[in-house]
């Protein structure tokens, strides 16, 4: 199962690879940018196990964490009129934790798991999107976009102590990236991007997906200095 993970990831990312390949950039078209991340890890343990036993009820966070991110972007044309941009971002990461087969030892009755998921993550991503518009306002004030493309996340921080001792956490993970843009007369641009992960985060028998929401503001230099 997660080899043909790493095969589909492997496959979506040549064909971004193809349809980035003629596309013409310009310095014209750097960009720098900023936002908020919601992120939440859905955790699969399976047969994993260690001399630890975390009750959940202190760890369980079913929902999204706030962190923050920042970056530069350069945008291209391609052939066909659409775009495609890449950027190299830097994230500061919290995350909810979602459990899904908790156990129960006797003779405790709250749900309990030998895997206590790190919450907190730096993270560098690398994102490669490919851009079409789907209309322009009446006053021709605003562009809108949508966006799909891979992307590489490269952990920086450090696992935690226990998940030192087993190696839990994976280095990197690959995403599947779809969202939307609102360009304001070439002033700024307005973008909500989701994130879902291809390849598990974590090591072992553990299957981790760390997904995210981001909501960001991007300025052209040019606009700027």
């Amino acid at each position: 199962m997660q080899m043909s993970k790493f095969t589909f990831s492997i496959l979506f990312i040549s064909i971004f690879i193809v349809k980035v390949s003629n596309a013409q950039f310009s310095g014209k078209n750097l960009s720098l940018f900023a936002g908020l991340n919601e992120s939440k890890q859905n955790i699969n343990t399976g047969s994993f196990n260690s001399k630890n036993n975390y009750l959940l009820a202190d760890y369980q966070k079913n929902g999204y964490q706030s962190g923050y991110f920042v970056g530069f972007r350069i945008d291209g044309d391609t052939r066909m009129k659409d775009k495609v941009d890449f950027s190299l971002s830097y994230h500061q990461i919290a995350t909810g934790t979602n459990y899904f087969d908790a156990k129960y030892l006797s003779p405790f009755t709250q749900a309990s798991s030998n895997f206590k998921a790190d919450d907190h993550f730096s993270m560098l991503e690398l994102n490669v999107h490919y851009k079409r518009k789907i209309f322009t306002d009446r006053n021709e004030k605003r562009n809108y976009y949508l966006i799909a493309g891979p992307s590489m996340a490269i952990r920086l921080s450090d696992q935690s102590e226990d998940n030192q001792i087993y190696n839990n956490y994976r280095r990197g993970i690959i995403n599947a990236d779809i969202g939307a843009e609102i360009e304001n007369n070439k002033s700024y641009t307005l973008f909500m991007h989701y994130k879902k992960t291809l390849t598990s985060f974590t090591n072992n028998s553990i299957n981790t997906s760390l997904n995210s929401f981001q909501i960001g503001i991007l300025f052209k230099t040019n606009n700027l200095f």
